[in-house]
């Protein structure tokens, strides 16, 4: 728009009506008259008004531009960086269950070699604590796997609370 004051432009007028001096001679048709114009107006210089607004327009049109590549931009990374969160906490979550399958492991052996006097109560305790921070852990971890997912779906516009799996960026 601001470049189309720097264009010529051609407007159109016209009118009816009565032209009279006496009340009672408002009505007579031969006082009417008919009024028709054309105007043509050329721009030759407004001291670079126009030229400045064209200018202003366009930097507003390239920051817009450059606010939604930077909002596009913001909205890829925290997708790819939930993503990457859900990825970690799923690989932290298998070494867990394992680690709590072996520390299970590890106090039945222990307490099957109480049982025949080959442990003492203290390898008792300190197999039973090792189980406990290993679930400790696991149960962290399905915090954080929980956690991560409700963040993707959160950022790729689902409804966190739902339970299906959210699909790959």
């Amino acid at each position: 728009m601001a470049e189309a004051d720097a264009k010529p432009r051609i407007e159109f007028d016209g009118g009816y009506g009565f032209s009279v001096r006496q009340p009672q001679t408002l009505f007579h048709f031969n006082f009417r008259r008919w009024i028709a114009g054309v105007t043509v107006t050329v721009p030759l210089f407004d001291g670079y008004r126009t030229a400045g607004r064209v200018a202003v327009a366009r930097a507003e049109r390239d920051t817009v531009t450059q606010q939604i590549a930077a909002l596009e931009n913001r909205v890829r990374l925290d997708v790819q960086s939930a993503w990457d969160t859900l990825t970690l906490a799923e690989r932290t979550l298998t070494a867990a269950d394992l680690n709590v399958s072996q520390a299970r492991r590890a106090r039945e052996m222990t307490d099957a070699n109480y049982r025949l006097g080959a442990a003492t109560p203290l390898d008792v305790v300190d197999a039973q604590q090792a189980l406990n921070q290993a679930e400790n852990v696991r149960n962290q971890a399905l915090y954080t796997h929980a956690n991560g997912r409700a963040t993707l779906r959160y950022v790729m516009g689902q409804d966190p609370l739902d339970d299906r799996p959210a699909a790959a960026p």
